[in-house]
């Protein structure tokens, strides 16, 4: 094996062979993993769906205007209309009352005043009486 000196000559580390020359091998660096794909990222998650204005909280005058005033349908729905008594009544899980005020809801643009009253009075109640004074079956109801 060659013997070596190490000096440090103007801040610089210099190696010399002592009783041979010094062969200086360069290895050749060691293999290199390939490289490693990162993570699959998630897609962005879809855009929001486009908000159309409105008018109406569920449907416009004009969308609810646009609906059929005759055949069964609107028979039925008439019906419905007719029968929305305007004495709201929450707890009782039995009334019909409230399918029959959305029926009113959706005639009086067609037929006017008198489904418009029946509304305004189950709207007026609901926000401001005290509507479920009486228990509630577990089971459901309108």
């Amino acid at each position: 094996m060659t013997k070596v000196t190490v000096t440090s000559i103007d801040g610089k580390i210099v190696i010399a062979g002592v009783d041979a020359p010094l062969e200086i091998v360069t290895a050749t660096p060691p293999p290199v993993d390939p490289p490693v794909d990162p993570p699959p990222v998630d897609p962005p998650p879809p855009p929001p769906p486009v908000v159309t204005p409105s008018t109406g909280i569920w449907i416009s005058l004009a969308e609810i205007s646009k609906l059929p005033t005759s055949g069964a349908g609107w028979t039925d729905v008439l019906a419905a209309a007719k029968n929305a008594s305007g004495a709201t009544n929450l707890a009782n899980q039995d009334s019909s009352d409230s399918t029959n005020v959305v029926a009113a809801a959706l005639v009086m643009p067609a037929r006017g005043a008198v489904y418009f009253a029946k509304v305004s009075k189950a709207i007026t109640d609901i926000c401001t009486k005290n509507l479920e004074s009486a228990p509630r079956s577990p089971w459901g109801g309108n």
